[in-house]
């Protein structure tokens, strides 16, 4: 799979452990990309899954994250490479992309 995307998930999704839960789903499905809280409360997911079932998983994933946190919503669309490959300093990176 080469398409690059992106998920803003909103609800109680800060200091719940969704960024190193979502660090260590994608490790274990072996998905590339990044994590970051945003200052509007929502966290901002880049990444690239190996398959469509890997993706699939993934993406079940982040509409329910871990124990703690509570998702709302879950928005998705496409990326770029230019995101993908530039993780802001403060994101938590999965894998070397």
């Amino acid at each position: 799979m080469d398409a690059i995307k992106m998920a803003i998930v909103t609800g109680r999704v800060q200091k719940v452990g969704f960024r190193a839960a979502t660090q260590k789903q994608a490790k274990k499905l072996q998905i590339k990309g990044w994590t970051r809280n945003l200052d509007t409360g929502e966290v901002e997911v880049v990444y690239k899954a190996p398959s469509l079932e890997a993706l699939s998983l993934f993406e079940e994933f982040l509409h329910k994250g871990p124990l703690m946190a509570k998702v709302q919503a879950v928005e998705i669309e496409l990326s770029s490479i230019e995101r993908f490959a530039n993780p802001p300093p403060e994101a938590f990176v999965f894998e070397e992309q």
